[in-house]
């Protein structure tokens, strides 16, 4: 980047945790590095006219909702089985036990 393109404007708002929280999420879900990356394009985007409408934003995120209950269920079925299987198998000790 050239010195005349250099970025050393700031802009800064604060979040509630909630909010950095699925502003986090979609960083990962959009393969973006940084939310600061995620953030920066976001609102060049808007300020280019190119708009997301809250309703496919709301959309997008109650799909992602729903998707993170799934995998959570099955996590939570998974370490039921492996709870259960633990219960089952009897202690094993190794070596010889001297009186």
């Amino acid at each position: 980047m050239s010195r005349k393109t250099s970025r050393a404007r700031v802009v800064n708002f604060r979040l509630t945790d909630a909010e950095y929280e699925s502003i986090v999420f979609a960083c990962h879900a959009e393969g973006v590095r940084t939310v600061s990356e995620f953030a920066r394009d976001i609102v060049l985007s808007r300020a280019r006219g190119e708009t997301v409408s809250r309703v496919q934003v709301s959309q997008w995120l109650l799909g992602m909702s729903i998707d993170f209950a799934k995998i959570k269920a099955d996590v939570a079925q998974v370490l039921g089985i492996l709870e259960s299987d633990a219960i089952k198998r009897p202690l094993s000790i190794s070596g010889k036990i001297e009186r």
